[in-house]
Parts: structure tokens; C-alpha cells; sequence
């Protein structure tokens, strides 16, 4: 696959979208609690079977360091995924530019027992998740495909 291969005008992100208030406190200021990444350069074509469609995901355990805060995240069966481990970005310091790298650095660090803060937040039960497609080019309009 070339390198613009990666990038074609009918790739993008297929991600659920967080469709509720997070349930519980954040720990930096600048906050927008939005989506998990569920695959990063999908097909459109081989993922609009899935856009529309409601998911509860369960929320298991609050990590934060001196940059960001994100929560792990147990998925349903049936919705479709292909990274690593789904997590929300939920919080970051003012100054900084969180990344899904930051995210699973922070995971790999607790993980491996590094020095990490965590919180269990599954008695906040689940959180309602809408799967959405981010298009990576305005070339093309998926509402005419």
C-alpha cells in the first residue's frame, strides 16, 4: 500500500461518539469527553452497516497523569473494534495537545506499574455511545453513497 493509500478520499475514522454527560468528576479543566476510537483508517463502505447504531459501554477504571485523563472502557460484544484498548480521553492540562498516543502511553505505564493515577469508576455503570465515521477528506459527501 503507498503512503496515500492511507489517506484516501473514502477512509477515515469509524468511532463512537459519547451521546451523554460524563457521570463522574474530571481532573483538568480543559475537558470534552467525545469518542473511542474503534478502528483509525476504515473503510466507509465497510463501516456504514455499523453508523447510527446505540452502544452501552461499561466504564472500569480512571487514569490520569500530569498531562491527561482517560478511562478505560469495556465494549460490547457486537460493536465492532480494532485497536489495541478502548479508552475516553475525558480531561488534559491547559497547554497541552492530547494525542491517542498520550492515551495508550498512559495505559502501557499502568500496565508495566509505572507511577500512574487510577480510580475505579464502574459503579458509574455505562455510558450511552453512538458510532459515527469521521471522513478524513471533504471530497466526498457520504450522505450520497
Amino acid at each position: 500500500m503507498n503512503k496515500m493509500d492511507k489517506f484516501s478520499t473514502k477512509k477515515g475514522i469509524l468511532w463512537a461518539e459519547v451521546a451523554q454527560e460524563f457521570p463522574a468528576p474530571l481532573v483538568f479543566d480543559r475537558s470534552n469527553p467525545s469518542h473511542i476510537t474503534l478502528e483509525y483508517s476504515a473503510e466507509y463502505d465497510k463501516s456504514r452497516k455499523y453508523l447510527g447504531r446505540e452502544y452501552f459501554v461499561d466504564l472500569k477504571t480512571k487514569l490520569w497523569n500530569h498531562k491527561i485523563e482517560i478511562v478505560l472502557v469495556d465494549l460490547p460484544s457486537k460493536m465492532p473494534f480494532k485497536e489495541k484498548q478502548p479508552f475516553i480521553l475525558l480531561s488534559w492540562r491547559e497547554g497541552t495537545k492530547p494525542t491517542v498516543k498520550d492515551g495508550i502511553d498512559l495505559i502501557n505505564s499502568w500496565k508495566n506499574k509505572e507511577p500512574v493515577f487510577c480510580q475505579d469508576v464502574s459503579h458509574f455503570g455505562k455510558i450511552r455511545t453512538v458510532i459515527a465515521f469521521y471522513k478524513w477528506s471533504q471530497q466526498w459527501d457520504s450522505t450520497q453513497d
